[in-house]
């Protein structure tokens, strides 16, 4: 099977990292770069514009890598910009690489509960506040891809939306 690019967006807690691992395991030769992991590179990655451009940079040389030895990349990251969803998709585009754009949605509501009730974790002494996942969800709101297939994840199950997303990989008409 020729390589995909997967990209898979969306605001924090409506299930971006679940779907991709899942996506991930079920999926051969397949390459998953996450934004979060990808940041932690840094032993002190700090919320600021270097270190979020320089993640960014990191991820699409690590991209272009993959594709260009054919093994399909899933890019997850909850993009601010739609332009940075062109910039991948570009790339993609240059090595003869089909891409597929899934943006995930949930209810604020249920969104900040996912967040709240996640496990702590090593980096992060705190879940991100509500009102964090509130702009998270504004900024996806401005964001929204033309090509992408928007799933909610409050109506269908982590093994639904990777079933249907299975299924655009395997059919390989775009």
């Amino acid at each position: 099977m020729a390589p995909n690019l997967i990209i898979i967006s969306g605001p924090m807690g409506v299930g971006k990292t679940t779907v991709s691992q899942m996506l991930h395991d079920k999926l051969p030769r397949t390459a998953l770069i996450s934004y979060d992991q990808v940041k932690w590179f840094l032993s002190d990655f700090r919320s600021n514009e270097s270190d979020f451009e320089l993640t960014y940079r990191i991820e699409k040389a690590m991209t272009r890598e993959y594709l260009s030895s054919s093994i399909s990349v899933i890019f997850e990251k909850a993009f601010t910009d739609s332009l940075l969803i062109n910039e991948i998709k570009m790339l993609a585009d240059e090595l003869s690489v089909r891409t597929l754009i899934y943006q995930l949605e949930a209810p604020l509501e249920v969104s900040q509960s996912r967040v709240a009730n996640r496990p702590p974790s090593k980096k992060r002494s705190a879940p991100p506040t509500p009102e964090r996942v509130e702009r998270s969800h504004f900024r996806y709101h401005k964001t929204k891809h033309p090509a992408a297939k928007i799933f909610d994840s409050h109506k269908l199950s982590v093994e639904e939306i990777v079933t249907l997303i299975l299924i655009d990989v395997k059919n390989e008409i775009n």
